[in-house]
């Protein structure tokens, strides 16, 4: 792509030349003809679409390779839904695009607070950064807003003199800022299902401002428990037992209702390589940009999310009080007030829809009926000789079972957020899942050790309430 975008870039152009490619384009003509050849298939299919007929070329890939094309081909799809055909953009965007691999269990996972959103550990460790922003100066917004106004930031001074609406909006900026921070502050100490350590920088002596570690400081050192902690460090705040690791494991509590989600077992072969049906389409159907992850406000991916973590917690529609489910999901979302509005009105007006509430209401006919939600898998198949590992999450599966607790029926929902309208652009945007939708009956069916036959599936758009049931 970058010798298509720059034919006089001649690393670009070496590079090609030692790639499994090189074989195909002998002839330097070849490579002269390349740059106009790759780019008018990019203007007229796409980067996935010109991607994907380059490799068909590599037929002599390892799994591991097959593996990265996949990926590559999910990266340029999601690339090509905005609709922008730059080389040199989808080249960057390429750089910075990072796979979400999960981890397996009794391993080490490293990410940021962000990343650990809607995520669980049985021990999390938290260090604060001694230079971490303060409470009291925010990040400072390069502009300021009213209702009729927008102004470039002046220094200090000149804004303390302005003061009037200047100054207001300043402070309303950090209120926000403040907020978010208090936010993320949340999310990391919420991670924890057995045990959280904090790892605290020492409070200066004088200071000009408060930090989040400063802020847990004044918090906990009032009810602290001193002396020394772990590793000789001292011990600011303690609760709980400190030796929960050396006792067993609590088993789930008979009393609470709500249903877990069943773990699969799966025996890894050396060869299997991992798939995930999400970020995948079916085979040589291109979705028009306009089709896909245009949302109302913000980033896509965001956007997703947070409507997912709204219908995360109904449980049965006739049973929740909505209301109070939005407040909850507001209180712990990070995402800007602007953008939380533009989810909770799409949200508020599925729910409007009567069909819609149906589907989520519980099974009458059933004798017994469960419903987990957000609920990670993992399902080894073979296909054409070749086992591969398929990783997904199911939005929303309510079981149906017998009077004896048997599964006898299932329902796998699937939430996408696409900004598509018009019945016909629906009806092949669900086409278009189709595969996904197939792979995930296939892991509920053998979950619940159904047959895929009694597993129905049912594909919902959250902006028209329009579902397609399989």
């Amino acid at each position: 792509v970058r010798y298509a975008a720059h034919p006089g870039d001649t690393v670009a152009r070496l590079h090609l030349q030692m790639s499994p490619l090189a074989r195909h384009l002998k002839e330097a003509r070849n490579l002269d003809e390349l740059p106009v050849m790759v780019l008018s298939s990019v203007h007229e299919r796409g980067f996935a679409g010109t991607l994907r007929e380059w490799g068909t070329l590599l037929d002599e890939l390892d799994a591991f390779g097959r593996q990265r094309l996949r990926e590559l081909l999910a990266a340029a799809e999601e690339f090509d839904a905005s609709g922008v055909r730059d080389a040199d953009t989808f080249a960057s965007y390429i750089n910075a695009y990072k796979v979400n691999a999960g981890a397996a269990a009794g391993t080490v996972r490293v990410m940021t607070v962000h990343q650990a959103k809607g995520l669980g550990f049985d021990l999390v460790i938290v260090p604060f950064a001694s230079a971490a922003k303060s409470f009291g100066r925010p990040r400072e917004t390069k502009f300021l807003a009213g209702q009729d106004w927008v102004l470039s930031q002046p220094n200090g001074l000149v804004m303390a003199g302005a003061a009037g609406r200047p100054l207001a909006a300043l402070d309303a900026c950090r209120s926000e800022e403040n907020f978010g921070q208090l936010c993320v502050l949340y999310v990391a100490l919420t991670r924890a299902s057995d045990a959280l350590y904090m790892i605290i920088p020492t409070k200066p002596a004088k200071r000009s401002v408060v930090r989040p570690a400063d802020l847990l400081c004044d918090r906990l050192a009032m009810d602290g428990a001193k002396g020394a902690g772990p590793g000789g460090l001292p011990q600011l705040f303690a609760a709980g037992d400190s030796e929960w690791y050396k006792k067993p494991r609590k088993k789930d509590n008979q009393g609470d209702k709500t249903p877990q989600s069943a773990q699969v077992k799966v025996a890894l072969a050396a060869e299997v390589t991992r798939r995930e049906p999400s970020k995948e389409h079916t085979e040589g159907r291109a979705f028009p940009a306009q089709w896909l992850f245009k949302t109302d406000a913000g980033d896509v991916r965001d956007f997703g999310s947070a409507i997912h973590r709204l219908f995360e917690k109904i449980e049965w529609i006739e049973g929740v009080d909505v209301e109070r489910v939005v407040a909850a999901w507001r209180a712990e979302s990070p995402e800007p007030a602007v953008f939380l509005a533009d989810v909770e009105r799409q949200f508020r007006a599925c729910l409007a829809n009567a069909e819609v509430r149906r589907k989520l209401s519980k099974p009458a006919s059933a004798g017994q009926a469960e419903v987990w939600r957000e609920a990670s898998f993992n399902l080894v198949l073979e296909s054409e000789g070749e086992r591969y590992l398929v990783s997904g999450r199911f939005d929303r599966l309510v079981v149906e079972r017998d009077g004896a607790g048997k599964p006898v029926h299932a329902t796998v929902f699937d939430f996408k957020s696409n900004r598509v309208e018009k019945e016909a652009d629906l009806s092949e945007a669900a086409d278009g899942y189709a595969s996904q939708m197939a792979d995930y009956a296939c892991a509920a069916a053998r979950l619940l050790s159904l047959p895929v036959g009694q597993v129905t599936t049912v594909l919902l758009f959250t902006r028209t309430s329009w579902m397609k049931v399989g």
